[in-house]
C-alpha cells in the first residue's frame, strides 16, 4: 500500500468510524486496484496499420484436414504459432464490418509465420510486428491473427 493510502487508512481508523465505513473503504480500494489495469488496455487497429505486440511466443500442434478434429483419427497435424500478449489488448474494428463483430479483447493472438524460423525464440518474451486481421477460416484458432513481418527478442 502506498503512503497516501496508509495515511488515509490511519485517519479513518483514528476517527473510529463504524465497521461498515472501513469495509466500504477497503472495498473501493480493492475495486479500483483491479479495475485500473482493465481501463489501461492498449488499443490496436486492424490492417493496414502496423502494430507491435509484446508477449511470450508459443506453438501448438492442432488437427488439420480432413476433419480438423483429431490427429489420432487421421487428421493431418498443423503447427500453429501464438503470442500470449503480456498486456490486455483491445483490437478496434475501425468502423468496418468484421467477422467477429466489434473487434476483440485478446490475450492470445495467432501468428502467421514460417514454421521453423523462430524455434530459438520459443517460450521467450518477444516483440511480434505486423498487421492484425479477423479469423475467417478453420485454420484460424484465435479471433484475431497477425500477418507477421518480424519477430525479435524483447
Amino acid at each position: 500500500m502506498n503512503n497516501m493510502a496508509m495515511q488515509l487508512m490511519q485517519r479513518i481508523i483514528g476517527m473510529q468510524l463504524h465497521r461498515k465505513h472501513v469495509f466500504l473503504f477497503i472495498a473501493v480500494l480493492l475495486v479500483t486496484s483491479v479495475a485500473t489495469p482493465l481501463l489501461a488496455a492498449r488499443s490496436f487497429s486492424y490492417e493496414p496499420e502496423k502494430v507491435d505486440l509484446i508477449g511470450i511466443l508459443h506453438r501448438e500442434v492442432v488437427p488439420g484436414p480432413p476433419d480438423y478434429e483429431d490427429i489420432m483419427a487421421g487428421d493431418r497435424p498443423e503447427t500453429v504459432w501464438f503470442v500470449t500478449v503480456l498486456e490486455q489488448s483491445i483490437v478496434q474494428n475501425d468502423d468496418r464490418v468484421s467477422s467477429n463483430g466489434k473487434g476483440a479483447v485478446s490475450e492470445r493472438i495467432q501468428l502467421l509465420l514460417p514454421e521453423n524460423r523462430y524455434n530459438d525464440l520459443l517460450n521467450r518474451k518477444v516483440v511480434a510486428s505486423g498487421t492484425l486481421f479477423d479469423a475467417h477460416t478453420v485454420h484460424h484458432h484465435t479471433p484475431v491473427l497477425m500477418f507477421v513481418t518480424k519477430v525479435r527478442t524483447y
